[in-house]
């Protein structure tokens, strides 16, 4: 299963209506849910371009040694590297894996900023409720001088 496109924006995704916490609080689970999801998808995907690219790698490995001494020329390990790492194979194969690996960046940085859009509204709801208690306290003294 693909990932959906990036949609995320990180301003966007970072902002708090404090007027309408009981809202931010709901959407929060939501984005979080949802780009937790997206990114275990991602980061599977990963890990399988990773697994393809060295395999790729080890396959033309022994394709290159192979070549190379049937030619009863001396040849170095860093001749093998440089056929591998200019093979179209293993080009296209690593090239799969980076974009991967910038997906998975990103949607690892979206989890970044809600982690901290969690930790405000976990301030923002303990300051209102701090308020409303000195409200009420405030409230009851007054009922009891008779004000």
């Amino acid at each position: 299963m693909k990932p959906e496109k990036q949609k995320g924006d990180f301003k966007e995704l970072g902002k708090i209506d404090k007027e309408n916490l009981d809202l931010e609080f709901t959407k929060f689970t939501a984005d979080y849910s949802y780009y937790s999801y997206q990114f275990s998808i991602i980061y599977t995907e990963e890990l399988k371009a990773k697994a393809r690219l060295e395999r790729i790698e080890f396959l033309l490995y022994k394709k290159y040694r192979k070549e190379l001494g049937k030619a009863d020329k001396k040849f170095t390990e860093k001749l093998i590297e440089s056929n591998i790492r200019t093979d179209s194979n293993y080009m296209l194969a690593e090239e799969e894996w980076l974009k991967c690996r910038e997906r998975l960046v990103y949607y690892s940085n979206l989890l970044k900023v809600l982690d901290k859009k969690k930790d405000m509204l976990i301030s923002l709801g303990a300051q209102m409720r701090a308020e409303l208690s000195a409200k009420l306290t405030i409230s009851e003294k007054k009922i009891e001088n008779g004000n």
